[in-house]
């Protein structure tokens, strides 16, 4: 079994026991634990990128369970100018990081670089900080619940539902609700720059990033919209992160992840 089929099969595994699956409809809710959101910066243009990009892969369930973690790569654009277009990188996803920055009061960004819950994550290389880390968050209760809803894919659409109640002692004015279409068992053959002659393999791969409006009085959110499938997605290997997060100070309230929704399955 490949690295790709063992994350999906557990990833599916995990979703199975607190997904509900309706005529062309299915439902995932977030658990009564925090799960941790970790997001990689990487680019195919990075010649220190691959390791965490294997890293990232081998994540779930190597060192964390599905459950525990929400894995995400962005890939960032300011590398294709250096001789390899990343594919896969995205301007949206170099503001995000700058946002990271600002947020820290960083005067710069840096790849490879991983956050985790909205924070600056210097010990990802160490399994043991990093299940730790995760693990300690857990302890603290979500302030957040979240209800995912998706349609079954149809016409290369995805539509999907997200409900999200803060809980009523936290104040934070401006979370909002982010979506992120990902793929796995993605590759690329590398022809030029840092990587030039490389094969590189990507999992949890952002193919797309929606944010919702901020949080109504009563601490709810409601989030309605759908993403169009890329031109070489592979729907078995796709799925949807959701979580909320205050954009003001980068703090991860919770998180959940689940496949997409297919017909029949």
């Amino acid at each position: 079994m490949s690295v790709s089929q063992l994350l999906a099969t557990s990833l599916l595994i995990t979703v199975s026991a607190c997904s509900a699956v309706f005529a062309g409809q299915c439902e995932k809710h977030s658990g009564y634990a925090r799960a941790g959101l970790i997001e990689l910066y990487t680019s195919e243009g990075c010649s220190s990128c691959p390791p965490a990009d294997r890293w990232l892969r081998t994540l779930v369930p190597n060192v964390l369970s599905a459950e525990e973690v929400v894995p995400l790569a962005f890939h960032v654009d300011y590398w294709d100018r250096l001789g390899w277009r990343d594919r896969f990188a995205n301007p949206a996803y170099t503001a995000r990081q700058y946002d990271y920055a600002k947020v820290s009061g960083s005067a710069y960004v840096f790849t490879p670089q991983v956050i985790l819950a909205g924070r600056n994550f210097q010990a990802w290389a160490n399994s043991g900080s990093v299940r730790q880390a995760v693990r300690s968050a857990r302890t603290v209760a979500p302030d957040a619940s979240i209800v995912l809803r998706q349609q079954s894919v149809r016409a290369n659409k995805v539509e999907f539902e997200v409900r999200a109640q803060l809980r009523q002692d936290v104040n934070f004015s401006d979370a909002h609700i982010y979506a992120a279409l990902f793929q796995n068992g993605l590759v690329s053959d590398v022809g030029k720059g840092e990587n030039s002659g490389s094969r590189l393999q990507h999992d949890y791969v952002v193919r797309g990033l929606l944010t919702s409006n901020a949080v109504d009085r009563s601490g709810q959110i409601i989030f309605k919209d759908h993403f169009i499938l890329p031109d070489d997605a592979q729907v078995a290997a796709m799925g949807l992160a959701v979580f909320v997060q205050d954009a003001r100070t980068g703090v991860v309230l919770q998180a959940v992840a689940a496949p997409l929704c297919v017909a029949g399955k």
